[in-house]
């Protein structure tokens, strides 16, 4: 049930709808075609691997990118 604009409630649960410049579905707009997506889409806050089958292809991918941000022998997140 729509409830305003970007919002709908389900099940009484208020959701919204994340802007795609912001939050893009990892699918749509070739955005992981991008050599360096951090410089050419600074706008982006979540990127979302999803469209990758498989823990290491998704590691795989990100590492690739500069977006992979945990030091496993540390066990600790970089980006802190």
């Amino acid at each position: 049930k729509r409830h305003e604009k970007n919002t709908s409630i389900w099940n009484d649960t208020l959701t919204y709808v994340l802007d795609q410049d912001n939050f893009p579905n990892g699918k749509t707009g070739n955005l992981w075609d991008e050599p360096d997506i951090l410089r050419a889409r600074p706008e982006v806050v979540v990127l979302h691997n999803n469209f990758v089958r498989g823990e290491e292809l998704k590691g795989e991918r990100l590492t690739r990118h500069g977006l992979w941000f945990y030091d496993e022998e540390e066990d600790v997140c970089m980006y802190a």
